[in-house]
């Protein structure tokens, strides 16, 4: 597993002694000196480097921010943090945009941005404070000079960045092609292409011959881990319910609190918006608009940030301690909810059953959902089932599920936000469980799962879940999905070999949410083996999905009986 991880990784970005460069330039802007200089590396590459100062002579608390990107595109966040009386270093990395050096994806980061902090340190407009600012790759650039624990860093804004690598880029075992690829098209060719050239992009067999380059030093940042123990500033996180990044934040967040050898102070934001969309004032997220109290904006998203390093960079008492550590936006009521903790407090989990006469197949099948458990039938693994105790359907490689909606790349807008998933239970190859309607919506609020006991006639293969609010006219809302890979199962549980001819216990992990359903509405489960392209395709051949050529179809079995009790787990809020 690990080439293939390694070649994902390396696409995806495609695309001591320091010093101060002779030729550097000073600007003065308003009240912000701009200066352009290369700051040297211990190894040689000269990285370009903004640095932004007050216009008063002095020592400052600094704001370290490094980018994959140009720097000059943060140029507003730059004179922004300065203009609050920050000095601002904004740095392209390593081999992009000035910055001389070979481009490793992640390899450098670490090595990189320590002895930038080390300059920082040294230089006469430094008072020895350091905060770290940045989303999604610049995120993680903080986060692992964070993991350091070096005592000068005071502070972190994460605004959708990721910690660990493995996590960001696989769920369940399923390679993240729809998030990711495009982001690679950006940087190989510039515009993404129309959605029908997408498509056949993201079918191109083997999916490896898309990817070029590759270094062992990736494979070992990648498989390096992340270091949540020594993490010790305080973080301030924010994210977005549709941000396809959300759930690596959440992670981040979670790992920090319960794995640091001296857990720091963090507070978490999550709204509704998509990737990037916390800077604009959008309400509406694919067919849904959340109302007006839904959006952060720059001007707040910058306001929150300065507040956060006042307090811990600066030691201004403006109250930051005294706020709610964890503030989301509740969908549906479309306000904002403030709690100690995530989840918060007076959430109960429910556990809602499979149940069908055989048929859950299609949004017209049999399929039930009840809080009621399977009464008891003689089903096992190598009985004939009883026909009311399993659903079937055939899994084809080739004509995999779309993906319609929820968390996916901000380079793909037509996938992504509320959609109506009709169309997709409309499919044979969809099992459809309804639950009966609420009179009044349940408020859900946490970490979703399903429990689904399954059986495959391939030798690996996948299955999906998808939790659905049905409202009364007949509008299917997702909430929210995941995927888990057999092998990866297999392997938590020390087997080996193939799945064929056996029943295993899929746990699948569906993210977590902050929804209220509408008076009426009723829930719904949708049960398949594929999620494309958000998802690589499993061959159910064995063979790896990124090397593999041939697809083979496979008949899937879902077993929902007192012995097999499949269920999902829903957090609901009391």
């Amino acid at each position: 597993m690990k080439r293939p991880f390694r070649l994902i990784i390396t696409a995806f970005l495609l695309g001591a002694s320091l010093y101060l460069c002779p030729t550097s330039a000073l600007a003065q802007e308003r009240d912000v000196r701009r200066e352009t200089l290369k700051v040297q590396m211990p190894d040689g590459p000269d990285l370009a480097t903004d640095l932004y100062l007050p216009a008063r002579e002095g020592k400052y608390p600094v704001i370290l921010i490094r980018t994959p990107y140009s720097s000059k595109q943060l140029s507003d966040t730059g004179e922004t943090f300065t203009k609050a009386d920050y000095a601002v270093v904004i740095q392209n990395v390593r081999g992009r945009n000035g910055s001389s050096g070979n481009f490793l994806p992640f390899a450098s980061e670490m090595n990189d941005g320590m002895a930038t902090l080390d300059w920082i340190n040294k230089q006469p407009w430094s008072n020895g404070k350091v905060g770290l600012w940045g989303g999604s790759y610049l995120g993680y650039c903080a986060f692992l000079v964070a993991s350091s624990g070096h005592p000068s860093i005071g502070a972190g804004v994460n605004i959708s960045g990721w910690a660990d690598l493995k996590h960001m880029m696989r769920t369940g075992g399923a390679t993240r092609i729809g998030d990711f690829l495009p982001w690679i098209l950006s940087q190989m060719r510039g515009p993404i292409p129309p959605q029908g050239e997408m498509d056949k992009i993201f079918r191109i067999v083997p999916l490896k011959s898309f990817f070029r380059g590759m270094d062992e030093k990736v494979e070992q940042a990648a498989g390096k881990g992340f270091a949540f123990e020594r993490v010790r500033a305080p973080f301030l996180h924010i994210t977005g319910w549709y941000d396809y990044l959300y759930d690596d934040t959440l992670y981040a967040y979670e790992g920090i609190r319960t794995r640091s050898e001296k857990p720091p102070m963090q507070q978490l934001v999550i709204g509704t918006w998509a990737h990037n969309g916390v800077f604009a004032d959008s309400t509406k997220i694919g067919d849904e608009d959340f109302g007006a109290e839904s959006p952060m904006g720059k001007r707040k998203l910058y306001e929150s940030s300065i507040r956060w390093f006042d307090y811990h960079l600066k030691g201004i008492k403006n109250g930051i301690q005294k706020d709610p550590l964890v503030k989301y936006f509740l969908m549906g009521e479309n306000q904002w909810h403030e709690t100690k903790n995530w989840v918060p407090t007076g959430v109960k989990y429910e556990n809602w059953y499979l149940m069908s006469g055989g048929n859950a197949n299609t949004l017209n099948g049999d399929g039930k959902l009840s809080r009621k458990p399977p009464r008891p039938k003689s089903v096992n693994a190598f009985d004939f089932p009883h026909p009311e105790a399993v659903d079937n359907f055939v899994f084809d490689p080739n004509n995999p599920v779309p993906t319609l909606g929820g968390a996916n790349s901000n380079f793909l807008p037509y996938l992504i936000g509320t959609k109506n998933q009709q169309d997709i239970e409309k499919r044979k190859d969809v099992l459809v469980y309804t639950s009966p309607a609420f009179k009044q919506g349940p408020t859900i609020v946490g970490r979703l799962q399903a429990v689904i006991y399954a059986a495959t006639e391939g030798k690996d293969t996948d299955f999906t879940a998808k939790l659905v609010e049905v409202r009364t006219d007949g509008y299917a809302r997702m909430i929210e999905e995941g995927i888990l890979r057999g092998r990866v199962l297999a392997a938590s549980k020390g087997a080996t070999g193939y799945l064929s001819g056996r029943v295993y216990e899929f746990r699948i992990d569906l993210g977590a949410t902050a929804i209220r359903l509408r008076p009426g509405s009723r829930l719904r489960l949708e049960i398949s083996s594929s999620n494309f392209p958000k998802y690589d395709r499993n061959p159910n051949t064995g063979e790896d999905p990124l090397t593999a050529t041939t697809f083979q179809s496979v008949r899937q079995t879902i077993f929902h009986s007192k012995e097999f009790a499949s269920y999902v787990r829903i957090p609901i809020q009391h």
